[in-house]
């Protein structure tokens, strides 16, 4: 892959996660994608997410803390939820981020990070 090119905010996260094939979008005050669950009870099926506009504001500095997800979305282990910042029909779920460096893509990271949560969906 080319070297990634200066962007930040909520378009360099959109872009970020499309130099790796996933389609994000704004939607309300959240950036919504679809992703594949590779491992866990519901893997080999797509589950969407999103993280807050607001909680952008860094990127890629500083990555998003809380998930969101659709409400009734059941984990095997999970921390503090809450709906603030989330869409209607959404809560948002606090996972947080423990090994964010700058020198890899931060696209990668995010969807690394991200998987590692909904492998705990069931």
């Amino acid at each position: 892959m080319d070297p990634r090119p200066t962007r930040d905010g909520v378009d360099g996260f959109i872009a970020d996660l499309g130099d790796f094939e996933l389609k994000a979008w704004r939607e309300g005050p959240s950036v919504l994608y679809d992703l594949d669950i590779l491992d866990g009870s519901r893997a080999g099926t797509s589950i969407r997410t999103g993280v807050s506009i607001h909680e952008l504001g860094s990127w890629p500095a500083v990555p998003a803390h809380w998930l969101h997800f659709e409400a009734g979305t059941q984990f095997s282990q999970q921390g503090s939820t809450d709906t603030n910042d989330a869409l209607p029909g959404y809560i948002r779920h606090s996972w947080d981020t423990s090994f964010w460096l700058p020198t890899e893509h931060p696209g990668q990271l995010w969807i690394a990070h991200v998987r590692s949560v909904i492998a705990k969906v069931i």
